[in-house]
């Protein structure tokens, strides 16, 4: 039980930016990956590498001051380093309860236009560090197989409908005709 010395680790974010892209081993365009630090700090994000080191947390004065003294976030003012994001701040903070939850987005258009769509996202708390990886994807394009197979499933339904009522009245005028 001697202690002989600490050993200190250090993440360089863009190294964990592209063990993060190895690691996902495919290219999807509207799958997100995601690695935050316990003060939701942005330390990997495949599609949106300009959120890296910029936190999603609400942080006073003295948090933001302590995190850019230790070199977690870097200078600046709230503005450049904190990001409003309060589904994702819910959705990390019950993550070992709820790990899946929805995320309200908010991107620019061509025109310049904000156009918000909703993410379905799910979440996991890595075991070695207080770390939490997310995976999202777009709504629409999560439930597309979900509302064709309902579109298919009505269609085939009604065709059926369609066939039985045709059968019956051809049974019912069959029977009912004169001998």
């Amino acid at each position: 039980g001697k202690v002989v010395g600490v050993l200190v680790v250090r993440y360089i974010a863009s190294v964990l930016q592209q063990i993060v892209i190895s690691s996902v081993g495919f290219s999807v365009t509207d799958f997100d990956v995601a690695l935050l630090d316990d003060d939701l700090v942005f330390l990997a994000h495949i599609s949106e590498p300009d959120l890296l080191l910029k936190t999603a947390a609400l942080l006073d004065a003295n948090r933001m001051a302590e995190l850019q003294n230790a070199g977690r976030i870097p200078a600046g003012n709230i503005g450049d380093v904190m990001i409003d994001l309060p589904e994702l701040r819910a959705g990390v903070e019950n993550v070992d309860t709820q790990p899946n939850f929805a995320i309200e987005m908010h991107e620019a258009t061509e025109t310049g236009e904000m156009e918000k769509h909703e993410e379905q996202a799910g979440a996991v708390r890595l075991n070695t560090k207080p770390w939490v990886v997310i995976a999202s994807q777009s709504a629409e394009i999560l439930y597309a197989p979900v509302n064709e197979q309902t579109r298919n499933t009505i269609l085939l339904s009604l065709l059926m409908a369609v066939l039985v009522v045709v059968s019956a009245l051809s049974m019912a005028r069959f029977l009912s005709k004169p001998i």
